[in-house]
């Protein structure tokens, strides 16, 4: 009965182990944005401006790390989120911008804000062959380190809608009904 109840759970253990490495070796790049992306921008919703006088406070890793990968930039203005990270919005050769570091001073993304006019044409073409009734409205293009993101917002006349495009798959995030 000993031997048994061990093999039972030897054979249990192992077919535990096989799901979990199954699903952990699954996602795919996409999958990887899908999920952070969420994450990302909850992190800075409630951030606080730094004053101008107190710009000694942003931590000099992502200062200098700004100043380095966004030599032409002009308007910026630093903020503060409560878990104490570090956001800053900024314009670079006439487009939004926005750089996010973490509390340690370290980048962990950049978003731009434009319009149809300078999204890349296969990424246009991509939203475009499905959804060739909407107007694109606005274009969030985040980079992550190791990932490029888009979110397209577009509306025809009877709804809202959120596109996100990462590693050539597209999704639809968010949709609304106009009323």
């Amino acid at each position: 009965m000993k031997k048994l109840l061990i093999i039972s759970a030897a054979v249990y253990s192992l077919v535990v182990l096989a799901s979990y490495s199954g699903l952990a070796q699954s996602g795919t790049k996409g999958d990887y944005a899908k999920l952070i992306l969420p994450d990302t921008g909850g992190f800075f919703k409630s951030s606080s401006p730094v004053a101008e006088e107190n710009l000694s406070t942003v931590n000099t890793r992502a200062m200098k790390d700004f100043k380095r990968s966004f030599k032409s930039s002009s308007d910026e203005k630093w903020y503060r989120s409560i878990e104490g990270g570090f956001l800053v919005k900024f314009v670079l050769n006439g487009i939004k911008n926005r750089a996010d570091y973490d509390k340690k001073g370290n980048w962990i993304a950049s978003t731009r804000y434009y319009t149809e006019k300078e999204l890349p044409k296969d990424v246009r073409a991509q939203v475009k062959s499905v959804y060739y009734d909407f107007t694109i409205t606005t274009v969030e293009e985040i980079t992550f380190p190791e990932h490029l993101v888009y979110i397209i917002h577009m509306q025809d006349d009877t709804k809202w809608m959120n596109v996100r495009i990462c590693d050539g798959e597209m999704d639809i995030m968010k949709e609304y009904l106009k009323q």
